[in-house]
């Protein structure tokens, strides 16, 4: 194949902090060497599935193919009107309250008892950032 591609690639894997990206420029590396994806798969101790994924994608897209996806975690129980209204609920009784703290415990009931919906107390601060 082409060892010029190969080697540029190689001295990115070094530099790259990104342990997943790093593999990926990796095997794309070995690729350009000559090496068949089936070896490349038992070299890197990984499925030839990902091997065959990777090499198609930097390909197809280039450098850009290798980077990492963005992950979708589950949608959120609250719409975001509700998200918004519990948002104002927050900043409206910190104000009005002598000392301007609403516990954790406030927030998880509020938000049973206007939207229906139960939260666990350590998620209550995660929705809250």
């Amino acid at each position: 194949m082409n060892p010029n591609i190969s080697e540029q690639l190689l001295a990115l894997s070094r530099k790259e902090p990104n342990a997943r990206k790093r593999m990926r420029l990796l095997a794309v590396s070995l690729f350009y060497e000559g090496n068949s994806r089936t070896d490349i798969a038992k070299r890197l101790n990984t499925a030839r599935s990902s091997v065959n994924k990777w090499v198609s994608s930097y390909l197809e897209n280039g450098l850009g193919g290798l980077d990492n996806k963005p992950i979708q975690g589950r949608p959120s129980r609250l719409q975001p009107q509700q998200l918004e209204q519990l948002s104002e609920f927050t900043k409206r009784t910190n104000t009005e309250l002598q000392g301007g703290r609403l516990t954790g415990e406030d927030i998880v009931h509020y938000i049973h008892t206007e939207f229906g919906v139960h939260y666990h107390l350590n998620h209550v601060y995660k929705i809250l950032k």
